[in-house]
């Protein structure tokens, strides 16, 4: 108990201070300069054509592939285009840069959480973390590296931040006190994940540890007793 105690309240205080510090970040020097398009989809063609949305996912595919092999600033363009099968031409007819293409797939991340979380019902908290932590409980290197790695920090910091300010989220905020804090509150769920993984040795199921979490944000430590 004391050591499901510990890391829960460490991952509390953790989360809320990383939300601290991403807001005055925001505030310092604006969501532009973290995010350029403010967090809308960045694929540059808007066309349905299938080629172009067969490019755009290559191009994602072999961004991902070489994540998984080498630091981010070592990837170039023309490795990018000759891992997806393409020609620098095609790349930058649908992103400006290979951040761009990781701004692409954060978004996938969200969208992938969002259509998870509105097959829930709308009080389902415990099935949202759990679709949550099941995105973080992955084997693939790439996901590993960019959920986890220093260079990636900025990235997984937008994503918790994106994911735990969607709708199915903000409708617990608004039952709260305090409900401007509350997404830094609930972004916390991604530092107990990895206090539970790396440190704790999952001793706990995965569900197990939805259902931990959700009494935590619903009850405060008395949930956890």
């Amino acid at each position: 108990m004391l050591c499901r105690l510990f890391y829960f309240s460490y991952g509390l205080f953790h989360g809320l201070t990383k939300y601290v510090a991403y807001v005055i970040n925001i505030s310092s020097n604006g969501v532009g300069n973290i995010r350029k398009d403010n967090f809308m989809p960045t694929g540059r063609s808007s066309s349905t054509d299938l080629r172009v949305r067969k490019s755009i996912r290559d191009i994602k595919r072999a961004v991902l592939v070489l994540i998984a092999k080498e630091p981010f600033e070592q990837i170039r363009i023309e490795e990018i285009a000759r891992e997806a099968m393409i020609n620098r031409k095609t790349f930058y007819n649908h992103f400006s840069s290979k951040t761009e293409v990781l701004h692409a797939i954060e978004d996938d991340m969200v969208d992938e959480q969002k259509q998870a979380l509105d097959a829930l019902e709308p009080d389902d908290l415990k099935g949202g973390l759990l679709a949550f932590y099941k995105l973080l409980n992955t084997n693939d290197a790439a996901y590993q590296a960019l959920f986890t790695e220093d260079e990636y920090a900025e990235f997984f910091g937008e994503l918790v931040n994106r994911i735990f300010t969607l709708d199915f989220y903000t409708h617990f905020y608004q039952k709260a006190q305090y409900p401007e804090i509350m997404p830094g509150y609930f972004s916390s769920a991604a530092a107990i994940y990895r206090k539970w993984a790396v440190q704790d040795g999952k001793k706990e199921s995965l569900e197990e540890l939805a259902t931990l979490t959700a009494r935590l944000f619903s009850n405060g430590m008395d949930g956890l007793r």
